[in-house]
């Protein structure tokens, strides 16, 4: 065979090699779109699902890729699915992005992630790092919790465990398997989103928690207690405490661990607030306290004052600042140097007098001047129940006048209140001594009964002794750890003695574990209610005050979050304590007042308005959530029937 057929053969062979080849190539590319994600090695593991690091074989990267851990479990199925949706509505720089969602060949969902080459924010802080570094950490995290509640979603479970720090320095808040909705806030894209109603995710966010202690405000602990967005302030303070304190935070946070900046301290001390209220209102209020330290200005939680802020400024501006102090010391020094030598003697005389004058005489006089004020301080503490407070004053009083009577009364009613009934007794004169008598062999805790006996006979009239001490009483044991029976046992008595002219009050109070079932129905003419507000803050499932007028019902509802209300029989004009509450059940059938005025903001899912003067029609169109209304026969206008299609109207 000659050469030049050899060359010609050898040419269409590596011509027909590479065309098999690239079909091949392009075959293994349709065959990876049914097996996309290749072997998997398990990188985290949850309450809920694993997380796996595997290769898209689609795309050539690394992901990591979840699954729910249990899959016969509904409910954790659907809480999955949860996650991965509503982490996909959050679309933010310093938030994980979800890339797909589906379902495996054994029908087992799954959502695969970023996959973040790095270490856990917990990992980092063990490290020797800046603080201005881990304050910048914390500040992308803030952006991203501010971005997640402006779209209505709170995470519930921010920890530095949750926060991924990669190699590179990219921060993303992970893990958003305990998000809830704040739905009277969020946007509309989620209230449209068909597959989070297919997982139930309606459910209230007040209805089940799992969260971390230490990180998770005291509110979410308690059972049927509202939770909103002030507790993710709360575990943003809480990772605050742990970059100050180089300690993890506990359920009782130690304040004395934090070192740093006092402004940072204060930021965190006011973030971890006890009292909710007291808290920073919104993630980006405390996103500007840190901008602020980390930009060298003051702030607001520190309430710094006027050197403070020079301070401040003077760092902020360093080389003019140098300059002109440089100039106003070294005028400074020359005049103090004259003004020393000039006064010297001067002072050391004055100095002297003022000495000789301060005699004990002159001290013990001005403590008798003062007794009135700390007095006054005490009884001020004692009403608010700061027991230690007012003892402590008093003490100071009766060092410098033993016989002071209105400091021994004090003290008395505070040993009293603390149930040491025979060490109050020398302090204690008339009724109120006849009592702490009659308990002076009674051990600590009295029971019910006693407690009922000292409250109903204590004189009322007194208005800054024996009726404190009754109220002190009474609010401590309602707020102990007492069954239920009790706790409407104590109420009773107290609405009997508050309604000395009723023969029957109707109070029934049942706790299940849905939320407070009240009924106070048929207490017409009943002065006083306002018993029910100690029972507060509360979930309630139900609340019937049918036939009840009552004065003071605002105040009562205050610390109450309503389902379903039930204002039968009413004939009251005033009805704004019902505006912007999350009651979702309201029946007023034959009542005397127009609720058109007042519900267009309530998230209502049932109405019953039959036998009211209702006026305003069209405000059941601003009530995107109702699906029945109950009314009179021929009370609605017609277009009710035919303008709202998904309501059920029924006609009583």
């Amino acid at each position: 065979m000659d050469e030049d057929f050899q060359k010609f053969l050898h040419s269409q062979f590596s011509e027909a090699h590479d065309n098999m080849h690239k079909q091949s190539e392009l075959s293994n590319l349709m065959e990876l779109s049914h097996e996309r994600y290749g072997e998997k090695y398990l990188i985290a593991e949850g309450g809920q699902k694993k997380v796996f690091k595997c290769n898209d074989e689609l795309t050539g990267r690394s992901i990591a890729y979840a699954t729910v851990k249990d899959p016969e479990n509904k409910e954790t199925t659907a809480k999955f699915m949860r996650e991965a949706r509503l982490t996909a509505h959050l679309e933010h720089p310093h938030i994980i992005p979800v890339y797909d969602t589906g379902l495996d060949d054994d029908g087992i969902p799954y959502f695969t992630m970023k996959y973040i080459s790095g270490q856990s924010y917990e990992d980092f802080l063990k490290e020797e790092n800046s603080l201005q570094d881990n304050i910048d950490i914390l500040i992308k995290i803030c952006e991203a919790v501010n971005f997640a509640h402006h779209r209505g979603i709170i995470h519930f479970d921010i920890k530095p465990d949750n926060i991924q720090v990669s190699d590179y320095g990219e921060v993303l808040l992970c893990d958003w398997g305990l998000a809830g909705i704040a739905y009277e806030s969020c946007s509309q894209d989620l209230l449209n989103d068909d597959i989070l109603k297919q997982v139930d995710l309606s459910q209230s966010i007040d209805l089940y928690f799992k969260g971390t202690a230490g990180y998770a405000a005291p509110e979410m602990w308690k059972k049927n207690t509202h939770r909103d967005h002030l507790c993710d302030i709360f575990s943003l303070g809480a990772v605050l405490f742990q970059i100050l304190s180089q300690n993890k935070p506990q359920q009782e946070i130690d304040f004395d661990q934090l070192e740093g900046p006092e402004a940072l301290k204060a930021v965190c001390k006011k973030a971890l607030s006890q009292d909710k209220e007291k808290r920073y209102q919104s993630a980006e209020n405390f996103l500007n306290e840190l901008l602020a330290w980390r930009n060298g200005f003051a702030t607001k939680a520190e309430q710094a004052s006027f050197l403070t802020t020079f301070k401040l400024l003077i760092l902020r501006h360093k080389n003019v600042s140098i300059s002109i102090l440089t100039s106003i010391l070294f005028i400074f020094l020359i005049t103090l140097v004259f003004a020393f030598y000039m006064s010297k003697k001067e002072k050391r005389a004055s100095a002297l007098a003022s000495a000789l004058q301060q005699t004990e005489d002159e001290r013990n006089k001005l403590e008798i001047e003062l007794a009135p004020k700390y007095i006054q301080k005490a009884q001020d503490a004692f009403e608010r129940r700061e027991f230690a407070a007012s003892m402590a004053l008093c003490d100071h009083v009766l060092r410098n006048d033993p016989n002071s009577r209105k400091a021994r009364k004090i003290k008395g009613m505070i040993l009293f209140c603390q149930e040491k009934f025979e060490k109050s007794a020398p302090y204690l004169s008339g009724n109120i001594l006849a009592i702490a008598k009659n308990f002076r062999d009674v051990e600590s805790p009295i029971s019910i009964e006693d407690v009922i006996y000292i409250i109903t006979n204590l004189d009322r009239n007194d208005t800054s002794g024996e009726q404190v001490v009754y109220k002190n009483i009474l609010y401590a044991e309602l707020e102990r750890d007492i069954s239920i029976e009790e706790k409407t046992e104590l109420m009773l008595a107290e609405l009997y003695h508050k309604n000395p002219n009723f023969k029957h009050i109707n109070l029934t109070v049942e706790e299940t574990s849905e939320g407070w079932n009240i009924d106070v129905s048929n207490n017409i003419g009943i002065a006083e209610l306002y018993i029910l507000q100690k029972l507060g803050p509360i979930y309630v499932k139900s609340l019937d005050v049918t036939n009840t007028q009552v004065r003071n019902f605002k105040d009562i509802l205050k610390e109450m979050q309503i389902e379903k209300l039930i204002i039968r029989n009413w004939d009251r004009t005033n009805l704004d304590f019902i505006k912007n509450r999350r009651i979702l059940h309201i029946d007023a059938k034959d009542s005397n007042f127009d609720l058109s005025k007042v519900i267009d903001k309530l998230p209502l899912v049932s109405l019953n308005i039959a036998g009211t003067p209702f006026k305003n029609w069209g405000v059941l169109k601003e009530l995107r959530f109702l699906k029945e209304l109950k009314v009179s026969k021929g009370q609605a206008p017609m277009w009710v029937y035919s303008e709202l299609p998904n309501l059920k109207v029924i006609e009583e």
